[in-house]
């Protein structure tokens, strides 16, 4: 269900959805840590965030308009993962972002 500001964990990274882009579109972390998301629709469609790495397929969540979900996950191996919004075209016209994992 969707969160609301006072149960986001302090510790989340903040990552804002619209159709126009992921804002940061590029988020580090460390391999191996426990990552909190706070995925944010900042307009009036629906977005779905997932990896592009089909291993990573269960790390998704779908964001209602103007509302707000947590993920939390962690991902072993340092490298970039790409991500997108997988709602039909969005990621062709370029809803796509990167998580770095040092």
């Amino acid at each position: 269900s969707p969160s609301s500001a006072d149960q986001v964990p302090a510790d989340a990274k903040k990552l804002a959805v619209s159709s126009s882009g992921f804002s940061p579109a590029v988020i580090t972390a460390k391999a191996g840590a426990v990552i909190k998301l706070a995925v944010i629709s900042s307009d009036d469609s629906t977005h779905v965030f997932k990896f592009d790495n089909a291993d990573l397929s269960s790390i998704s969540i779908g964001i209602g308009p103007y509302s707000m979900r947590v993920l939390t996950f962690v991902i072993d191996t340092p490298g970039v993962y790409g991500f997108h919004d997988d709602v039909p075209g969005r990621a062709q016209e370029g809803v796509v972002g990167r998580l770095i994992l040092n």
